[in-house]
């Protein structure tokens, strides 16, 4: 089966499997349900240090082929800062806070791993 493949620059070819053989307007209503469903959740977990925070997503991806749900978690950070009165967002960080950040997403690793022991049948990160 092909499914079309696609690429950012400098970065290697990736392929969506589970929409092959798929005609376009079941693709985008499989997708747009993925989006939809991921943009509706909240993190599992927060870990903070100041204006730091770190955020744990729990993800479920269902073979279209065996039916079967896989769970994965992956992570985001970002840092809060005021511009003005208005409070903001940025995924940039300052070198002094290399290892706050450096420490933080090692608390979300030991928490992914600590449920994904729990739950042997729950997938990758």
């Amino acid at each position: 089966m092909f499914t079309k493949p696609f690429a950012l620059p400098g970065l290697p070819r990736v392929t969506r499997p589970e929409l092959a053989g798929l005609e376009t307007d079941k693709r985008k209503q499989v997708m747009n349900t993925q989006n939809n469903n991921s943009a509706n959740t909240a993190p599992v977990q927060t870990f903070r240090d100041g204006a730091i925070s770190v955020r744990v997503w729990k993800r479920e991806h269902k073979n279209a082929e065996t039916g079967n749900t896989s769970i994965f978690y992956s992570i985001d950070m970002k840092r809060g800062y005021k511009q003005g009165d208005i409070w903001k967002n940025t995924s940039s960080i300052n070198g002094k806070d290399a290892l706050r950040v450096a420490n933080l997403f090692t608390q979300a690793n030991d928490w992914i791993v600590q449920q994904q022991q729990s739950s042997p049948a729950q997938g990758g990160q």
